[in-house]
């Protein structure tokens, strides 16, 4: 019995080990077993996204993968998808992508060895949205009255660069008398 190290092999080798009998005085015939080492598969045990919440159409993310080869050393590659549009890398700047809240966004993480032989893994997060905001309220003209028409009007924005459009409500002692910009009073 004799035995063979795995680290001396390599994958598609074929290895052949020939047995010659000896009864102490000659040699007899030998007789011969050959074995082809077979490629073992690459693997990934995780894929995962950081950050994994507080994800935002402006965030930068970063796409990791834990993956082994038992014949050789592996290194992933990742792919991005937003929507319709993909992108190589492990790391994503969601700012210089069209993403807007509510959007998926996967991480698809490739291993290939040098046999060519691959295996992939997937993760995804979901965008979150950011309220929209209200910088100035202001009432034109300064001095009112009983018959003029007052306007109304708003800085709004948002920090998903979604379009925002401002709604008014004017009251009087708490009864709501319009709900245009404009009010004739």
């Amino acid at each position: 019995t004799d035995y063979l190290d795995f680290s001396e092999t390599s994958a598609g080798e074929t290895w052949t080990v020939r047995v010659t009998p000896n009864d102490g005085y000659e040699d007899g015939s030998y007789t011969e077993s050959s074995i082809t080492i077979e490629n073992s598969e690459p693997t990934i045990s995780s894929v995962s996204i950081t950050p994994n919440s507080s994800v935002y159409n402006d965030s930068v993310l970063s796409c990791s993968a834990t993956a082994s080869d038992e014949d050789e050393t592996v290194t992933p590659t990742y792919e991005w998808t937003v929507g319709s549009n993909s992108y190589s890398g492990a790391s994503l700047d969601l700012a210089t992508t069209s993403a807007l809240p509510t959007d998926v966004i996967t991480c698809t993480a490739t291993v290939t060895d040098s046999a060519s032989s691959s295996v992939t893994d997937s993760t995804s997060v979901t965008l979150e949205n950011r309220s929209p905001t209200v910088s100035s309220v202001g009432i034109t003209p300064n001095t009112v009255y009983s018959s003029d028409t007052v306007t109304c009007s708003s800085t709004v924005a948002d920090a998903d660069g979604e379009s925002v459009t401002p709604t008014y409500e004017w009251s009087v002692s708490g009864t709501i008398v319009g709900t245009d910009a404009s009010l004739t009073l």
